[in-house]
Formats: C-alpha cells, sequence, structure tokens
C-alpha cells in the first residue's frame, strides 16, 4: 500500500507496480464498483486517516483458427495375392474294353543271390543268422522336416498430405493498483499562552479547510477531494465543544490535555476518465495534543513592556502577593 504525505495543498504522486500482489479483498472489491466498456474499474475505501482509491484494468482479445498443410512419408504392407483355387481333378477317359492294358513285369530277386551264397557259412545256426543280417530289410531313418521359411512380408512408401485447423486462444491482461491519500494535517494552538491562570480565557484554534489531493494509479491520474463537514473540540475535564475555534476558562488548577477534531467527507476521480464520485462515509481526522497548564496565579498588565508578568498569586483576591504589587 502507497501513502500519499500532503502539506498544504501540493501532494508528493507515487508509482508502484501496476500488479498489486497480495491485494487486499476489500479494496479488490471496491475496485469493481465502477466499471465501463473499456474494462476499466474503479472504487474507494474510506479508513483509519486516510482514504483508498483502487483501479483495475482489464483487456482481452478473440481467439483466431488457422488451416496448415501437412506433408508426411509412411510405409505400409503391402497385402498378399489371393492363390487361385485348385483345379478340379480331371478323371481318366474310360479305355475301350477292346484295349487290354498288358501287365507289368515283376523282376523277382533272389536273395541271397548265386554270388553272395558262395560265402555263407558252413553252420546251420550260423548260415541262418548270416541269411537275416543280408537279406533282412533295415530300419527306416526319417527324414529330419526342413524348418519353414517365414515368407518376407512386401512394403511400400507412400506420401500422405492433411489438412488441420489450428485454434489459438485470445490473450487476457487484468491489473490492480491501489493507492491511499491522507488529508491535510490538522493543527491545534491556543492562546495567549499555554500556561494559564484560574479564570483566564484561552482561545483554540485549529485549520480544517476544503482541500485537493493527486496521485498516480495504474498509469492513471487520480485526484481526491477532503471537504470539511464539522469540527470539534475534546478536553480531558469531560467538556467539548463545537467548530473550528472555541474558547473556554477553566476554574480548577491543573493540567489539561485537549485535542480538535474534523470530519471530512471525500470525493475521488480519474482525471479524464470519470466524474467526482462521492466515497462512502466520512473521514474523522484529530489534531496534534494540546497541554495547558492552569495554576494559582495569574498575570498581571506589565505597563512598561505593555506584555504580561508571571505572578505568584490571583492579584484579585491576594494583592500583596509577588509581583502583584508592580
Amino acid at each position: 500500500m502507497r501513502k500519499i504525505q500532503q502539506a498544504s495543498f501540493n501532494l508528493a504522486s507515487v508509482l508502484i507496480a501496476a500488479a498489486l500482489v497480495g491485494f487486499d479483498t476489500s479494496l479488490a472489491m471496491a475496485c469493481s464498483s465502477g466499471s465501463s466498456s473499456s474494462g476499466l474499474s474503479h472504487g474507494s475505501k474510506i479508513g483509519s486517516g486516510s482514504v483508498t482509491v483502487c483501479v483495475g484494468s482489464s483487456s482481452s482479445s478473440p481467439g483466431s483458427s488457422t488451416t496448415q498443410t501437412i506433408t508426411k512419408t509412411v510405409t505400409v504392407p503391402v497385402p498378399p495375392k489371393p492363390k487361385p483355387a485348385p483345379k478340379p481333378a480331371l478323371k481318366p477317359a474310360a479305355k475301350p474294353a477292346s484295349v487290354i492294358a498288358p501287365k507289368p513285369v515283376v523282376e523277382v530277386v533272389s536273395c541271397p543271390s548265386a554270388s553272395q551264397m558262395a560265402s555263407m557259412p558252413r553252420s546251420a545256426d550260423a548260415a541262418e543268422r548270416w541269411v537275416e543280417s543280408i537279406c533282412s530289410p533295415g530300419p527306416k531313418v526319417a527324414a529330419a522336416p526342413k524348418p519353414a521359411v517365414k515368407p518376407v512380408p512386401k512394403t511400400k512408401t507412400m506420401t500422405i498430405t492433411e489438412t488441420i485447423t489450428v485454434d489459438v486462444p485470445g490473450n487476457s491482461y487484468s491489473a490492480a493498483d491501489a493507492i491511499e491519500f491522507e488529508p491535510n494535517p490538522l493543527v491545534a494552538s491556543v492562546f495567549p499562552a499555554k500556561v494559564l491562570s484560574r479564570g483566564q480565557l484561552a482561545k483554540f484554534s485549529s485549520n480544517p479547510s476544503s482541500h485537493f489531493g493527486s496521485g498516480i494509479v495504474l498509469g492513471r491520474q487520480a485526484e481526491v477531494h477532503f471537504v470539511p463537514l464539522r469540527s470539534s473540540w475534546t478536553f480531558s475535564d469531560g467538556a467539548v465543544a463545537e467548530g473550528a475555534d472555541t474558547q473556554r476558562e477553566f476554574k480548577t488548577a491543573k493540567k489539561y490535555q485537549i485535542r480538535a477534531f474534523v470530519e471530512y467527507s471525500v470525493s475521488y476521480r480519474l482525471v479524464g476518465e470519470s466524474a467526482w464520485q462521492l466515497v462512502d462515509g466520512s473521514l474523522l481526522i484529530e489534531s496534534n495534543l494540546l497541554e495547558v497548564v492552569v495554576g494559582a496565579f495569574g498575570f498581571k498588565a506589565d505597563q512598561s513592556s505593555q506584555g504580561a508578568l508571571l505572578v505568584g498569586a490571583d492579584c484579585l483576591g491576594r494583592a500583596g502577593a509577588f509581583g502583584c504589587d508592580i
């Protein structure tokens, strides 16, 4: 939060960052109280001894769509060609009855052969085993199956062109800022002095005034106008008085604390962007603390200097006291 300290009618303006992090919730709500078609919102809030003006700004742009053409190369498998269906087997034509097919000649091979008989053993048992070893058929050995050969799939390369639509989202921007204004200090004074005698008339004055303040918030010039509604005084003995100026006498000798108050109505505007708007509520400002001492002594005019002399007692009651015989 920023504060602008004001002296008389001149204010120092302070520019802070456009995006205010940790923005107070009540201020954010105040900023949304007023708005315009340009996305500008603004508001105000009276606090303790100051008024806050806040501004919010937002903007957005619509999205768009673009068309893009994409070309890519892909490799796809080629499905195998279907095999033709097998042709039905043709039955052989019947031969005429008159034709008789010759029977095949079967050649009978004897085992053992005549040439092998020459080496046959003489013993009957040995000859039998010899014949079996030569003429008995040997065991058939199954041939190992040949491994199946997987066919290599055929492929082909293709170029594909595709048109797509791309949606581009719109842009949005928002920012908020706040600035705090304080009115001119309220100064209280007493005449003729802060040391008084009992029954002496004292005059009290304060300086409320209609005045302006200005500062920069979110790049915009904000102005505030403080207008005094009513002024008052409070005294530590419980007495109160109305008005920017007042006067009274003190009957009891002791120390008194006195303070002045002013209640302001506040309006604000954004220069060139909004009219003056009255802020809800009023702003109560208090002055500096006055301390007045009232004692059992009086003042007597000094004829030589046309001033006042401090004397030892109330000269009306004790004319012979110190200083009263001057």
